[in-house]
C-alpha cells in the first residue's frame, strides 16, 4: 500500500514543483541608456520647459513582464535645461538645491497590475507616490517606462507656487511637474 501512495505522491509533487511560481530576478539599470525627462508648467499660458536628469544607478526585480520591486537613484547634479540661467536656478535652493541634495531616490514598495507604488525622496524629504508603469522584455533584459506626476510642494519646493504666494501673476508655476522615465535593465 505504501508503494502505491509513493507512486501517486511522487508524480504529484513533481507536477506541483513544475508550477511553483518563479522568484523575481534582479536586473541592473543601465544609466547610459536610461533617461529621465522632466517637464514643468506655468500656471498661465502654454510655457512648459523640459530637461534631462541622468540616472545614477539602480536595480529592478521582475518576474516575466511583471515588475515586483526596485530602486532608482537619480543624479540631481546632472539636471539640465537649454536655458542655462533657468538651469542654475533649478539647481539652486529655490528648487532642488542640488549641491546639498545631489541625489533623488525612488524605491518601489509594491506593484499591483500596472500601478507602481513607492517612496520618492527629493531634498531629503520622502513621500509615497503611485503611477502607471509598463514593462517589456527585450533580448538583453527589460525596458520600463513610466510617467510620474510629482507635486513639488510636498518636497519643500514652493517657489512661485499659487498655494504659497498670493499673487505671483504670470510667474506662477504649477505645483505638479511630470517625470518621464525610460529605464533599460540587463
Amino acid at each position: 500500500m505504501k508503494r502505491y501512495i509513493f507512486l501517486i505522491v511522487l508524480p504529484l509533487a513533481a507536477l506541483l514543483a513544475a508550477f511553483k511560481p518563479k522568484s523575481p530576478v534582479s536586473f541592473t539599470i543601465d544609466p547610459a541608456k536610461s533617461t529621465v525627462k522632466w517637464t514643468g508648467y506655468a500656471e498661465v499660458g502654454k510655457y512648459a520647459p523640459t530637461g534631462i536628469i541622468k540616472v545614477k544607478s539602480g536595480a529592478l526585480m521582475a518576474d516575466g513582464t511583471t515588475l515586483a520591486a526596485g530602486k532608482v537613484t537619480i543624479d540631481m547634479q546632472s539636471l539640465n535645461q537649454s536655458n542655462k540661467e533657468m538651469e542654475t536656478h533649478l539647481r539652486g535652493s529655490d528648487f532642488f538645491d542640488c549641491e546639498k541634495f545631489p541625489e533623488a531616490v525612488f524605491v518601489i514598495t509594491s506593484v499591483k497590475g500596472n500601478i507602481a507604488t513607492g517612496n520618492v525622496t527629493i531634498k531629503g524629504i520622502t513621500n509615497q507616490i503611485s503611477f502607471p508603469v509598463t514593462i517589456a522584455k527585450n533580448p538583453d533584459g527589460y525596458f520600463v517606462k513610466a510617467l510620474v506626476k510629482i507635486d513639488r510642494t510636498k518636497f519643500a519646493i514652493k517657489y512661485n507656487s499659487k498655494s504659497y504666494f498670493q499673487d505671483p501673476g504670470n510667474y506662477a508655476i504649477k505645483n505638479e511637474f511630470d517625470v518621464e522615465v525610460s529605464l533599460y535593465c540587463n
